[in-house]
């Protein structure tokens, strides 16, 4: 896979999340409880 194609399917994620950021997508899922703000870890559901 090359870095353009990694770059664009990442981008098709995001957009499915509603969020313009790999940081905002971190967000989101913190306010969901899917991840620790703590540790940075996922929750296991």
């Amino acid at each position: 896979m090359t870095r353009s194609t990694a770059r664009s399917h990442v981008q098709s994620v995001l957009s499915k999340l509603g969020v313009h950021s790999q940081r905002e997508a971190v967000i989101e899922a913190a306010r969901h409880g899917l991840v620790s703000v703590e540790t940075g870890e996922w929750i296991a559901g």
